[in-house]
């Protein structure tokens, strides 16, 4: 701090050097007649040393109050957790994330299951297409009751079809065994393929377009040679194709 040699007022002079200035005719005069500046420069010193140590209480102070904060914020927050376990809040959250989770594992579940729903519609839909265009001149007719046989199942990451019995329980039937029940089936016979039905569908006529085949695998031709050579017959085997298409 540079030292005027005359001041009007003291003011703005620390009050360490007060004293090495003089009042004379209202005016504040530096004291010039003193050689020793050891004096002024011991209260430099002095002025330096005292704003250092008032700096640093003022950093302790800072850091005590600081730690007091983090004390009490801490002990707050103690005081929170332990009331909240006696209050019962963290049953309260506990049972609320958890109610949370299972709906999200019941949502993810149900989407599962609707999927593999699907999968098993088309499985089953497939199949029973497959085995009733392979047997049936008339598969829309036969797929659906061929579809109720069947059943699928998910194994070892696979689906596999599974046939079902009659009353629409688990079996030990196979492929195989539902193809041939439908094909032994009378109530089928008209519809089914040549060489597919059994039993005594298959009939004979006399005299020209005389044929061996189901009534509802002739062509148009051979039901109109038919008509014309056995009126009869044609009659009784259109009728019979009609009956069983009306009971399935």
């Amino acid at each position: 701090m540079m030292l005027k040699r005359l001041l009007d007022t003291l003011d703005g002079v620390p009050e360490a050097l007060h004293e090495f200035y003089e009042e004379k005719d209202g005016k504040f005069h530096l004291l010039a007649e003193t050689e020793d500046t050891s004096a002024l420069k011991s209260a430099k010193d002095h002025e330096k040393e005292a704003r250092q140590k008032a700096e640093q209480e003022l950093r302790d102070l800072r850091a005590a109050e600081a730690d007091k904060i983090a004390k009490a914020e801490e002990a707050a927050r103690a005081k929170a957790l332990k009331e909240a376990r006696e209050n019962s809040d963290l049953d309260a959250l506990d049972k609320s994330w958890k109610a949370k989770f299972d709906a999200m594992v019941a949502e993810k579940t149900a989407e599962k299951a609707t999927l593999t729903e699907a999968i098993n519609g088309e499985k089953i839909k497939s199949v029973a297409s497959e085995l009733a265009s392979d047997i049936s001149i008339a598969p829309a007719l036969l797929q659906p009751l061929i579809e109720a046989r069947l059943s699928v199942e998910l194994t070892e990451g696979k689906f596999n079809t599974r046939v079902l019995d009659a009353a629409g329980q688990p079996s030990a039937l196979s492929m195989d065994d539902l193809r041939a029940e439908f094909v032994g089936n009378d109530a089928f016979k008209g519809v089914m393929k040549a060489g597919n039905a059994s039993g005594g569908g298959a009939t004979n006529s006399n005299g020209g377009g005389a044929t061996n085949k189901p009534f509802a695998e002739m062509t148009a031709s051979e039901r109109v040679a038919l008509k014309q050579s056995n009126p009869d017959q044609f009659r009784k085997m259109n009728a019979e194709t009609q009956g069983h298409l009306n009971r399935i």
